[in-house]
């Protein structure tokens, strides 16, 4: 096989002349370098950019240019295009004649021989400074116009920038608070504990995170007067080290009503304490007068109608006590509720306690105080129903009572009570319709949204159960 040693054709001198031209035209930098960074050419927009002239630069290492803390920066870009690869749209700072920085965006690509060698790099840089200030001013606009404060501090903690809002939060003028320690805005207390967060944060790999995990974040005015914050920190390396950036929020206002708020419902919770205090305690003693009037009462119907009553009002009692032993006062476990009313139900009742026994399977719920008073006087109903009529004297079985999930309606719950007694009457449905006890029973179901059922078809005793679904608790919450 014949190797191939074709050679690219040769420019025509016209050509040569017009590319010339063009480069010469440019407004950005165009230059040749060798691979040993030795500058080989040098056209009109790099003396205008640099100030230097081609006789001045050609010949010239290009670290001449180059600050000298971006030295290594040469060797990489280098080291790339011996590789054959390109460097595009690359941002860096390079020294003009005068001694000024400039901003500029350089690409730079290898320059190969007719054999396809690479001998030397051609380098494009474009001024970007005028573009870079621009910037920079609309982020000092923003940063000045904004109504946090935003304050910046190089490695050894001392300010280096202070915008207009850390000027009101801090009551430090931006010209004043420049190069003074940032330890000066912070109480002393937090002094300690916040430079080790900060040098800590700094050697993450993050560069950004809230402050305040730790504890509350305070600061502190020219005045001497602390108050409560909120601030994220930031860091970026640039060519004089790391920049930590802190973002603060003055939240003394904030504060001063959630104090104000949790004050409030303190008053409130203690107002509610009270009356649930003094409610239960009247209910007690219309029990007592009730209890004391049926004791005097020659009439059996009179005695049993005063009997019911008590412990219709025990039931709500009972509620009320159970909130102010909870501190809630807006909702109320109801298994736990009914649980305790029950056992109060049955030590109340003429029974024989080992002739009637109480079994319970009670779930846990948490609703509404609305709610919670229509089911306890439910219970209070269908519990003296059994213990009255499912019972005759000498009969012996047990009652339940239960609260769990439906489970044809998961979303709903079930409070049933059953009872291993005599059973239901052969006229039960004549009597519901005058039975106050019953028709009670029906007013409270509605009251909750609910049904109830009977089973009327049981072998032995009797159950009534009430589907329903409960309801939220509208909660009084006390701020953190």
């Amino acid at each position: 096989m014949q190797e191939n040693t074709a050679h690219p054709p040769e420019q025509s001198p016209l050509a040569s002349e017009l590319l010339a031209a063009i480069v010469d035209s440019s407004d950005d930098a165009i230059l040749g370098k060798d691979l040993n960074g030795i500058i080989t050419s040098w056209n009109l927009g790099a003396q205008q950019i640099f100030g230097y002239t081609a006789q001045e630069m050609i010949g010239q290492s290009i670290l001449r240019l180059i600050p000298v803390e971006l030295a290594d920066e040469e060797d990489r870009i280098l080291d790339k295009l011996r590789a054959g690869q390109k460097v595009k749209h690359f941002e860096t700072r390079r020294v003009s004649k005068s001694g000024q920085f400039l901003d500029v965006s350089v690409t730079a690509s290898p320059i190969r021989d007719a054999s396809g060698k690479i001998v030397g790099v051609s380098k494009i840089a474009r001024d970007i400074t005028e573009r870079k200030q621009r910037q920079s001013r609309r982020l000092l606009g923003l940063l000045e116009g904004a109504m946090d404060a935003i304050i910046s501090v190089d490695e050894s903690m001392r300010v280096v920038h202070f915008n207009a809002s850390a000027t009101t939060i801090f009551g430090v003028s931006s010209q004043d608070a420049i190069g003074q320690s940032i330890e000066n805005f912070i109480p002393a207390r937090f002094r300690a504990p916040h430079k080790a967060q900060v040098e800590a944060f700094g050697k993450e790999s993050r560069t950004t995170r809230s402050m305040g995990k730790l504890g509350q974040v305070m600061g502190l005015r020219a005045n001497g007067e602390e108050f409560p914050a909120e601030a994220s920190i930031s860091h970026m390396d640039n060519e004089e080290g790391k920049i930590f950036t802190v973002i603060l929020r003055d939240v003394t206002d904030r504060q001063r009503t959630t104090d104000a708020m949790r004050q409030s419902l303190q008053e409130k919770e203690a107002l509610l304490k009270e009356v649930h205090h003094r409610v239960k305690n009247n209910l007690q003693v219309i029990t007592s007068l009730l209890r004391l009037e049926s004791r005097r009462s020659t009439q059996g119907d009179t005695r049993a109608v005063l009997g019911e009553m008590q412990g219709r009002i025990r039931s709500m009692s009972l509620l009320h006590e159970s909130l102010y032993r909870s501190g809630r006062f807006a909702s109320v476990d109801l298994g736990d509720y009914l649980t305790q009313l029950a056992i109060n139900a049955f030590k109340t009742q003429l029974i024989i306690a080992d002739s009637v026994q109480l079994r319970l399977n009670m779930g846990s719920v948490t609703v509404d105080v609305e709610q919670a008073i229509p089911c306890g006087l439910l219970t209070n109903e269908l519990l003296s129903n059994c213990l009255k009529h499912g019972f005759p004297e000498g009969h012996m079985g047990d009652v339940t009572l239960e609260l769990q999930p439906s489970r044809a309606h998961p979303e709903e719950w079930c409070l049933s009570v059953s009872d291993t007694g005599i059973g239901l009457p052969h006229n039960f449905e004549e009597r519901q319709k005058t039975s106050l006890g019953l028709q009670l029973v029906t007013q409270l179901t509605s009251q909750i949204d609910g049904q109830w059922q009977v089973d009327a078809e049981r072998m032995q005793g009797a159950k009534f159960s009430v589907t329903f679904r409960a309801m939220a608790p509208s909660l009084l919450v006390m701020p953190a």
